[in-house]
């Protein structure tokens, strides 16, 4: 597997590549597809229905310019060795807590409050980066509260919802 830590735009993400699957922050990235057009630089990443081509500029070794339909991102690469010791930052902590892995938009809310769910179920679809990720319970639990709605946009570490363990 190999690792990578992307910086774009001040927002840290941890990509990681197991054989075709694409794990950013920990999440599979589902539905979603990046392939070569040429080799200058032109990729499409499709994601569903959605089709839309990207350019890819290293700048440096590390630094990359990223122009998605007319708007440019800086974007820093560094593979992971394992010499650094970096903190992972999860789905959720031990109070029970779900926040967002990475700024987005909510597509889908798959449970409701009082909800009984499982580990690793489904809890809701967050849309970022044009990837749609599936958030999944960090374990068994009931839903408690949920703090947004479907359709709402969240920041990076923004609480989602709550849940409450099983007893």
């Amino acid at each position: 597997m190999k690792r990578y830590h992307v910086n774009v735009e001040g927002e840290e993400y941890l990509v990681e590549i197991k054989d075709d699957e694409i794990y950013i922050n920990g999440i599979l990235a589902e539905e979603s597809f990046l392939s070569a057009l040429n080799d200058q630089g032109l990729y499409l990443i499709q994601t569903g229905e959605e089709k839309e081509e990207i350019h890819i500029q290293r700048e440096t070794q590390t630094d990359f310019r990223i122009t998605v339909d007319g708007h440019h991102l800086m974007a820093q690469i560094e593979e992971d060795t394992g010499r650094k010791n970096r903190k992972r930052k999860r789905n959720g902590n031990s109070d029970g807590e779900v926040t967002a892995p990475m700024a987005g938009l909510i597509v889908e809310i798959m449970v409701s409050e009082g909800e009984t769910v499982e580990q690793d179920q489904t809890l809701l679809v967050l849309e970022a980066m044009k990837m749609q990720m599936k958030i999944k319970s960090p374990a068994a639990g009931s839903v408690r509260q949920i703090h947004l709605q479907q359709g709402d946009r969240v920041e990076k570490g923004e609480l989602i919802l709550s849940m409450a363990p099983v007893d």
